[in-house]
């Protein structure tokens, strides 16, 4: 609903006030948590839309950290990303307690697999996805599949290249033709995998769109 919000035009607040309870705006795919601000007034001075999800007073989010400012936590809570973004400086953290316990095995976004979260935190590296690393392809580290395996995403997210994927042994199952993300069309949808593309979908009156 973010992106159908309506809104009030109000005038740019010159200054804020220190103290106000926090305001949780919309956040983007490029920035999965977002930006946290003290109070109303910081969040108008930026143009930043409240999350509509977040029922008044819109201050149920943690503070934020991380992000192009490099926002810290005030101690002793963390600071935690979410998982799959795998960009430090384009995105924002949670300022969260301390976890007793770590999930794991996870893979990084460096390619490897560490024992837990916290190991990876440790490491200063952020996790892609939970697991063993070699699950999952695609992503902004654009990871790739062991040797025999296939990347699968989803059909029609050509535009999307960010988008993760499973790493899988790919059966050439009889759906007939299909398009790729590269505008040519293929006999099965196993056939544009395996060329090095995704499947954008069927084609309309036997033709593909060009990319």
């Amino acid at each position: 609903m973010c992106d159908s919000t309506a809104g009030v035009c109000v005038p740019t607040p010159a200054a804020c006030p220190a103290d106000g309870a926090p305001r949780c705006p919309c956040v983007s795919e490029a920035d999965p948590f977002g930006r946290t601000y003290a109070n109303d007034c910081e969040r108008l001075r930026v143009g930043a839309v409240l999350d509509p999800f977040r029922n008044p007073p819109y201050s149920t989010c943690e503070p934020s950290c991380g992000g192009p400012d490099r926002l810290v936590c005030a101690p002793p809570r963390t600071c935690v990303f979410p998982w799959g973004a795998c960009g430090a400086l384009a995105q924002h953290g949670r300022c969260v307690e301390p976890q007793e316990g770590c999930q794991g095995p996870v893979c990084g976004c460096d390619g490897n697999t560490y024992a837990t979260e916290c190991d990876a935190d440790r490491a200063g590296v952020l996790v892609a996805y939970g697991g063993l690393c070699g699950t999952q392809c695609g992503g902004p580290p654009s990871f790739t599949c062991p040797a025999g395996l296939q990347c699968l995403k989803e059909w029609g997210t050509c535009e999307q290249p960010d988008t993760w994927g499973a790493c899988r042994l790919v059966a050439c199952l009889p759906l007939g033709a299909v398009c790729g993300c590269d505008g040519q069309l293929y006999p099965r949808p196993c056939d544009a995998i395996r060329a090095g593309t995704q499947v954008r979908g069927f084609p309309l009156d036997g033709e593909c769109p060009r990319p």
